[in-house]
């Protein structure tokens, strides 16, 4: 068994939820993949190896407003926003 089908096994829960706040914020693949690179520096979902990345981008998502443009997310990623 691959490395990545062990850690899609494993973090099936975290993946499910991944994709609902994604749903919920209407956002596209592109959009999915922006924000992961512009929050943890990883270019797409699969590429995630650390479990501990995976919790902190469910945990981003889930901050982000429905309607927040994509294109300023880099203001929802600024270090001192992310501190509070």
């Amino acid at each position: 068994m691959s490395k990545l089908s062990l850690r899609l096994g494993f973090w099936s829960q975290e993946i499910l939820e991944i994709d609902q706040e994604i749903k919920r914020l209407e956002w596209s693949k592109d959009d999915e993949n922006k924000f992961l690179h512009e929050t943890i520096s990883i270019q797409s979902r699969d590429r995630i190896t650390d479990y501990s990345d995976i919790i902190l981008f469910i945990s981003l998502l889930k901050r982000v407003k429905l309607g927040t443009d994509i294109q300023n997310i880099h203001i929802l990623t600024n270090r001192e926003v992310l501190i509070r």
